[in-house]
């Protein structure tokens, strides 16, 4: 399918890789939160969420880094 429509980039799911590390990292960091939350350790749960917000603006960002040249 992909050869006759004239695609030239990579067909493999290995593209999707970085991604699912964003998410899996995210995703670890947010159940971290939750468990500090739980065990009422502010300073620390503070520290994650400011991260999980850190996150989520690159998530935003970096698919449109070339607007910003």
């Amino acid at each position: 399918m992909f050869a006759e429509a004239g695609y030239k980039r990579q067909t493999y799911n290995i593209d999707m890789i970085p991604l699912d590390l964003f998410f899996l990292l995210a995703g670890l960091i947010g159940l971290e939160t939750f468990y500090l939350i739980y065990r009422k350790q502010k300073k620390q749960y503070v520290m994650n969420i400011l991260l999980l917000i850190f996150f989520t603006v690159l998530y935003f960002v970096l698919p449109h880094r070339d607007n910003f040249n």
